[in-house]
């Protein structure tokens, strides 16, 4: 009777044994339950920040194209405007050259005026 004893307190022990080893079972699926989650979500989180930085990187590259066109149809608009600034400034200097000769005959036809006045010659 005393191996049946024995051998039931091994057994109790082997069974007190088996139901540890199953809590700690499930505490460490619980644990790796847990911890698959955590990457699934930090994966998708990367992939979310991964769309939004290659998104923004697109953008970037859009941007700069427009950028050098809008710099090129400045550059245009300049040289446009140079050159209309120059046309400008020789038709000012015609009017004034073209000024200064009308100008210079009416102070001619003044002073023969004058002159005629001085003289007592109106013309005749």
């Amino acid at each position: 009777m005393w191996l049946l004893k024995d051998l039931q307190n091994q057994f109790e022990k082997v069974q007190l044994g088996l139901d540890v080893f199953r809590e700690r079972l499930q505490e460490t699926n619980g644990k790796v339950g847990n911890l698959v989650e955590d990457v699934a979500s930090k994966s998708l989180d990367v992939y979310t920040q991964e769309k939004i930085v290659l998104a923004a990187h697109q953008e970037m590259g859009d941007l700069r194209s427009e950028l050098e066109e809008t710099k090129e149809r400045l550059r245009l608009v300049q040289r446009i405007i140079q050159e209309k600034d120059d046309h400008i400034q020789t038709l000012e200097e015609e009017v004034s050259d073209i000024q200064s000769v009308v100008g210079s005959k009416d102070v001619n036809a003044e002073e023969i005026s004058k002159l005629r006045g001085r003289d007592g010659c109106h013309g005749r």
